[in-house]
């Protein structure tokens, strides 16, 4: 799309996100990985407890947390390569597919995150140059005239692409993109189509809290009607209303109802995550309608050849100043080798040299 008003007109085609919502596929692998990730921190943490603390319970628990966090990284990636699928109307993948998928692309995920990283680390270095040059006396208020506003604009500029943009590095890892192309495409997003990319986000925000408060509502609803039955059926606590059911199923634990009180509250909390699973879907295909949106018809090569060209100077810069490291390393070996020492102390002599300059020693 060429205007911004013809892409702004597309964000209609954000409610396409609620077809999300019916994906079985997708729902189970959000829910699989909810669950994985849960049972996994549960066991770390019955182990690290047994080890009693120490070194080992520390190591335990680090490892513990890399791999929750793999296992939260590879099913929201394996969500959204099915739900992209559907988004973009191809056929769906598998949930082994798409659970391959998101395996093989984790390095390019992990890759994008660190560049994103590293420009937000360089970003604020240059800031934090440009504050300390204003400590100069007489020209750093003058300075910094300049470089208050200069540093304002940069910061909001990489709050509202880190807030809004980064998002979109998943999508488009999901549509085959390596990291390279991907840093090119944000890029290039930023710097052509950053207002849409806010305009589409707010509205699927709006989108997502709609869905999140109706299934809320509907399930808050369902609790207290089956908790005010349960507590009359049941007999635990007083029944004291639908409004009150809540309340008496929780008093019932004084009174002998503990076990249907642990009961329930594990039935509720796995009827909790099922109702998250739902607008994480929606914002999941949200955001790749957005980047199917935003990137159509975009020009990214200038893009992709400055991060290339960025990295390659980086990498000639670095091989440079290692090979002077290595030049002047073996510099005093090549000299020591070449001109002629004295036998009794290794000192450096000539070879007109009838003692010897260190230790007197006689050579001829």
């Amino acid at each position: 799309m060429s205007s911004i008003s013809e892409q702004i007109s597309a964000s209609r085609g954000l409610l396409k996100a609620l077809e999300a919502t019916t994906n079985c596929r997708a729902f189970l692998v959000v829910l699989g990985t909810m669950v994985l990730g849960v049972v996994v921190s549960v066991v770390v943490g019955i182990l690290s407890a047994q080890l009693g603390g120490g070194v080992f319970s520390v190591i335990l628990g680090i490892v513990g947390l890399l791999i929750v966090i793999v296992i939260f990284m590879t099913g929201f990636s394996a969500t959204g390569f099915i739900l992209n699928d559907q988004m973009r109307e191809r056929t769906q993948r598998s949930v082994g597919d798409a659970v391959m998928a998101a395996l093989l692309t984790l390095p390019r995920l992990i890759g994008v995150a660190l560049m994103i990283a590293l420009v937000a680390l360089v970003v604020g270095l240059a800031i934090v140059i440009l504050l300390l040059l204003c400590k100069i006396p007489f020209a750093g208020p003058v300075l910094y005239v300049a470089v208050f506003p200069l540093a304002v604009l940069v910061i909001a500029a990489c709050w509202y692409a880190g807030f809004f943009v980064v998002a979109l590095s998943a999508p488009a890892i999901w549509e085959g993109n390596g990291v390279m192309r991907t840093l090119g495409i944000l890029w290039a997003i930023i710097c052509k189509r950053l207002l849409v990319v806010v305009i589409h986000s707010l509205l699927l925000a709006l989108l997502v809290g709609v869905v999140a408060g109706l299934v809320m509502l509907g399930l808050m609803l369902g609790m207290m009607v089956t908790a005010g039955l349960s507590a009359a059926i049941l007999q635990i606590g007083s029944p004291g209303g639908v409004t009150g059911g809540l309340a008496s199923l929780a008093m019932g634990a004084a009174y002998g109802g503990s076990g249907y009180l642990i009961a329930g509250a594990i039935g509720g909390g796995v009827v909790m995550a099922c109702a998250a699973v739902v607008p994480a879907l929606v914002a999941i295909a949200g955001n790749c309608i957005i980047f199917a949106n935003v990137s159509e018809n975009l020009s990214t090569e200038e893009y992709e050849a400055r991060f290339a060209n960025a990295v390659d100077s980086v990498k000639q810069k670095t091989a440079a100043t290692r090979q002077k490291l290595e030049e002047q390393s073996h510099k005093p070996q090549v000299q020591t080798s070449l001109a002629p020492t004295c036998p009794q102390c290794k000192g450096v002599i000539t070879a007109d040299d009838v003692f010897c300059g260190n230790c007197g020693h006689k050579l001829k």
